[in-house]
């Protein structure tokens, strides 16, 4: 599908998980998107500890590459820092 596709879909479909909408203009939805992702991923980020966004920002490739082999890495890490505790305080 296509993003126009899936617009059409979700707007349009009795299937839909959303109420109906209709028909969308799909750059109008690109434009809200655009206009608002930095402040979407900005509160995503925000959710994280400390040490979780310094590595996105400072070194997005080393995430990317633990996500890749593991998509749970971030979930992982977490829990066992809360089992464990910060082993540098």
């Amino acid at each position: 599908f296509s993003f126009v596709n899936c617009l059409r879909v979700v707007g349009c479909s009795p299937l839909s998980p959303i109420a109906y909408c209709g028909l969308v203009d799909a750059q109008d939805i690109r434009d809200h998107i655009r206009n608002k992702l930095k402040a979407w991923l900005s509160d995503s980020l925000a959710r994280y500890p400390q040490w979780v966004r310094d590595a996105i920002a400072n070194n997005p490739q080393w995430v990317e590459a633990r996500l890749a082999k593991n998509p749970q890495w971030i979930n992982e890490q977490l829990k066992q820092m809360s089992e464990q505790g910060d082993l540098f305080t």
